[in-house]
């Protein structure tokens, strides 16, 4: 059982936060909420094989200076449901297989995503839930500043074998 205490009223988190939760295999739940993420730009890798991970509360995790969101979830197995609708990410470049093999994890919440800080979008659905054979739900409403190729690398990703789920994009 891991456990953390500090007498400090904020604890921050570094500009450079990658792997900072990774390979903790017996992590089964994590709330960020009392965390100051405000400078935070690089969460590569941030959960990594935390292969029992069941849940994170990241409800007040600032993102406002987030940049690149690589493998952040990549092998959470028991992670069944998330809800990143909060995550500012007008300044990400990068998403990478963000839920790279949660292969128990069954809805996504990505609602009010902004994509304007966006390089490249080809393939964006294969990166973000490559092998999640479970997934069923997934939600991205109210995205911004979604480029003109959308159809183009939506419809690649529907057209990939044993595709099952909803994707709800309404409003």
């Amino acid at each position: 059982i891991y456990y953390y205490y500090t007498w400090a009223e904020k604890i921050y988190l570094n500009e450079d936060s990658s792997w900072l939760l990774g390979y903790l295999k017996a992590l089964k739940s994590v709330d960020l909420s009392d965390f100051n993420t405000s400078e935070v730009k690089n969460i590569w890798y941030f959960f990594e094989w935390d292969e029992n991970l069941e849940s994170v509360d990241f409800s007040n995790f600032d993102t406002s200076n987030l940049e690149a969101m690589i493998l952040v979830m990549k092998g959470a197995k028991k992670l069944k449901s998330i809800n990143l609708s909060w995550f500012v990410t007008s300044k990400v470049w990068h998403m990478n297989d963000l839920f790279e093999d949660c292969t128990d994890l069954e809805t996504v919440i990505i609602d009010n995503w902004d994509l304007g800080g966006w390089s490249s979008l080809s393939n964006l659905w294969q990166w973000i839930f490559w092998n999640n054979p479970n997934l069923k739900y997934t939600s991205a409403k109210n995205w911004k500043n979604i480029p003109s190729n959308i159809s183009y690398w939506v419809e690649q990703f529907f057209n990939q074998d044993a595709i099952s789920w909803t994707l709800d994009v309404s409003n």
